[in-house]
């Protein structure tokens, strides 16, 4: 949905410029092969069109631009058209930028060779550019005019979901499942989205806008995201393949009541291919560039005889995006000077759109983007993905893959997706020739060949605020401070493919993860004799919760121990209490192990069974007391109450961890949820609420965070974060280890006096109703007391905290 657009170059500064060697990462078109990257001094481009993630008109002083993709009318200035088009101009193409803006340049025989229409169409600008040789009179000249007009009234009156009389409008305000006859030009437009949703795995699509509506609301209105409640009834109305049906090509029904088509993140790409369309076969151009609010496509060559040329914005830094935010700004978000990459447009034809993160911005960080799958929008972040430019044969392709690949969290997953479309046999029709990625996180950028880096002439140096001096924890001190965390000891089996035969582990990271649908999650390592099999879609696999007293054996249930059947696991582990599991997610968490998410199938609640077997500090001890009537095993109970019921008696940590929001506050949350595995003892997982404002003011990968592990004496600061988010470090004295002035740029504060981890997050996942983060440590808390290692650590247990030294040891 944006770039920058073509470049003028004076020929003998065009000459003069040697290329350099950049330090980004460029990739050849298969991903694999590094080739050295040019630069290009910016002062020497001058460029004919500038854009960015999306932008639209300014009032005419200059303030106030629109950020919607078509504009609706009670938002606009009145000094701005909203239905049609702003009358055309025909102007020499001096831009901003070009160093030569005088009469002396505006004379010069280059500049005369160029044909400028611009104008405003449905708040949006848009830049054409034509040779003066191809349309050498007024009257070729007003034609075109008038037949750029005739096609942004046609997306207007077809595509525009802000227009209430738009045909598109009237499919999504029509009864469910009455048949709307389509005219011939949505009928195309369909197909591609139909095409584009099919190839990029639902990534792209078009039927999200109500969720986007709810979450606009709660954010705006309410200062939060949207709870379960307000957008559970909205899942059976997201779907393009479900919920969008057309027969016979021309018949169109939606099957859901709260399903709507919003063709945004197509349809702007799909006017510049008609507008360049139009040029070619009514008109016979050779030669031409259309600009529509930074959806650009390009064909032949410069009228000077370069190569049509157009620059990628970088993504402002969040620190301005957030202040932009507050003072309704936003418009400022990105200008000319922001051009980080240039691109050369082949004269055969291509296009090339960008979607951005900083596009219409909200609370916390969420913006535009809506991933269909999880329910909820995309988060800017320090870790996250912040731009994405796609060059393709066609605008409107391009176009909606941007608006598809903004729907992951980070550079690397996006720039697999890319490749794996660009060179697979869904690239026949699609046509991607490009891309490039700009993320978050230390700069990182990916490009294809097709882009070269622009290197800012005679620029004011910045200096940036490093990271805080952290020491990496040895082994052996890590595992003395998480050893803290009480560990409840289970036992995983999983029966081979094609056989009875049942291979077990141990693990002691299990913990539920949601509720709705009951899913619990655990740490497994790669090298594990059982992730072979784990790896296979939706595994079945069964977990017994070891009861005190059975420590004798646990030897044999190593990893990949092999028994007959299930049925001889059953005997051996009969007063267990267990649960059937599904396998729905297996995430890379670090370079040795991955977090494991699994829906329950079934229970069994054994109401005998005793406390649980627990590991804390290297020793083994009893949980606490299971009272049977707690626990109970009725049929009547729900999978929900099963889950809470199973894992009640399991003692929970009470943890304060603590986090720079990317709005620039601080929040921090009491957590009951962080688990660690003795096998992997570098590696934390914590549950944070979907509907919760630490996990919104959270970033994604390559955030940072706190975790502190809480005492007795710290029942107070426990309380006070169950019921509030934002952290004043004024009330709380913090650690120097981690300096104030790196809170904004997204280092968490650390509590002084307590033991605690500074740590990365290294995966994100989707569990339904709360997400599971997992970190990875990067330091521990500068002053490892004795007397804070010697301090029992606080458990939660039947609505009160408690203290885990109370129950006996083994």
């Amino acid at each position: 949905m944006g770039c920058v657009s073509s470049s003028e170059v004076d020929p003998k500064s065009e000459s003069q410029t040697k290329p350099k060697t950049g330090t980004g990462a460029s990739s050849s078109a298969s991903g694999n092969a590094q080739k050295k990257v040019e630069s290009v001094v910016t002062s020497e481009i001058h460029v004919d069109s500038t854009s960015s993630a999306s932008y639209s008109a300014q009032n005419n002083d200059g303030t106030g631009g629109y950020y919607n993709m078509f504009g609706k009318k009670a938002d606009l200035d009145p000094s701005v058209k909203l239905v049609g088009v702003k009358k055309s101009s025909i102007v020499l193409a001096v831009h901003p930028m070009d160093d030569s803006n005088d009469k002396k340049s505006m004379e010069s025989a280059e500049m005369n060779s160029i044909v400028l229409l611009t104008g405003v169409a449905m708040t949006m600008p848009y830049r054409i550019i034509l040779s003066k040789s191809e349309f050498p009179s007024e009257v070729e000249q007003k034609k075109v005019e008038a037949r750029i007009q005739q096609i942004f009234d046609l997306v207007d009156r077809v595509f525009n979901n802000w227009n209430d009389s738009s045909e598109i409008s009237k499919v999504s305000s029509a009864k469910v499942k009455v048949w709307m006859d389509m005219s011939p030009e949505l009928q195309e437009l369909l197909t591609k989205v139909n095409q584009i949703f099919t190839q990029t795995q639902g990534r792209f699509d078009p039927t999200v806008e109500p969720l986007l509506n709810v979450w606009t609301t709660c954010l705006v209105q309410n200062g939060r995201p949207p709870i379960g409640s307000e957008v559970a009834h909205l899942k059976h109305a997201v779907g393009w393949d479900k919920r969008v049906t057309i027969k016979d090509g021309n018949k169109v029904r939606l099957e859901n009541s709260n399903s709507r088509i919003d063709l945004c993140g197509i349809s702007k790409g799909h006017a510049v291919d008609l507008l360049v369309n139009a040029l070619t076969t009514e008109f016979s151009a050779k030669h031409c560039y259309v600009d529509w609010a930074g959806d650009i496509r390009a064909l032949g060559k410069h009228p000077c005889g370069r190569p049509w040329r157009t620059a990628v914005l970088e993504p402002p830094e969040l620190k301005k995006l957030f202040g932009l935010w507050a003072k309704d700004q936003l418009q400022k978000a990105v200008s000319e000077e922001d051009a980080k990459l240039l691109m050369e447009f082949d004269s055969s034809g291509s296009a090339i759109a960008t979607s951005g993160d900083y596009f219409k911005i909200q609370k916390f960080g969420y913006h535009h983007i809506i991933d269909a799958a999880t329910l909820s929008p995309m988060k800017a972040a320090a870790g996250s993905l912040g731009s994405v430019s796609i060059v393709a044969k066609t605008c409107a392709v391009a176009d909606a893959l941007a608006t598809a690949s903004m729907t992951f969290s980070t550079v690397a997953d996006a720039k697999s997706f890319l490749d794996q479309l660009k060179n697979g046999p869904e690239n026949a029709s699609l046509g991607i020739l490009g891309y490039c990625l700009i993320g978050r996180l230390n700069g990182a950028v990916e490009f294809s060949g097709e882009f070269k880096q622009l290197e800012k002439k005679n620029s004011q140096e910045t200096v940036s605020v490093s990271g805080p001096v952290l020491v990496k924890p040895q082994e052996s001190e890590l595992n003395v401070v998480v050893s803290r965390l009480p560990r409840t000891i289970a036992v995983l089996s999983v029966t081979e493919t094609g056989s009875e035969t049942v291979k077990v582990a141990l693990l002691d990271s299990v913990a539920s993860c949601a509720l709705n649908p009951p899913s619990i999650s655990f740490h497994l390592k790669k090298s594990s004799k059982l992730a072979p099999t784990l790896a296979i879609p939706k595994r079945k696999v069964r977990i017994y919760l070891l009861s005190y007293g059975m420590q004798e054996l646990i030897g044999g249930f190593s990893d990949g121990t092999e028994y007959k059947s299930t049925a001889e696991v059953d005997k051996r582990l009969k007063n267990c209490p267990s649960l059937a599991c599904e396998l729905f997610k297996i995430q890379d968490a670090s370079s040795d192990a991955y977090i494991v998410l699994a829906t329950m199938v079934s229970s069994s609640l054994v109401t005998n069974c005793g406390p649980r077997l627990v590991l804390y500090r290297d020793r083994f001890i009893s949980g606490p007391p299971v009272n049977a009537s707690e626990i109970g095993d009725s049929a009547a109970f729900n999978d929900e109450e099963r889950l809470k019921r199973l894992m009640r008696p399991n003692p929970s940590p009470v943890c304060l961890i603590t986090a720079s929001g990317i709005d620039g506050n601080l929040y921090a949350l009491t957590a009951t949820s962080v688990r660690n595995a003795s096998v992997v003892p570098s590696l934390l997982s914590f549950n944070v609420q979907k509907t919760n404002a630490f996990r919104s003011a959270l970033g994604l990968k390559g955030s940072k965070v706190a975790i502190h592990f809480l005492q007795e004496s710290d029942k107070p600061l426990a309380q006070l974060f169950t019921k509030r988010t934002e952290f004043d470090a004024k009330g709380v004295r913090l650690s120097d280890m981690i300096p104030q002035e790196h809170f904004k740029n997204g280092w968490p504060p650390l509590v002084a006096n307590r033991l605690g981890i500074v740590a990365e997050i290294t995966s994100v996942s989707d569990a339904s109703d709360q997400v599971v983060f997992t970190c990875e440590v990067l330091a521990l808390s500068g002053h490892l007391q004795k007397e804070l290692l010697d301090a029992d650590s606080l458990i939660y247990r039947n609505h009160q905290y408690e203290l885990i030294g109370q129950y006996k040891a083994l």
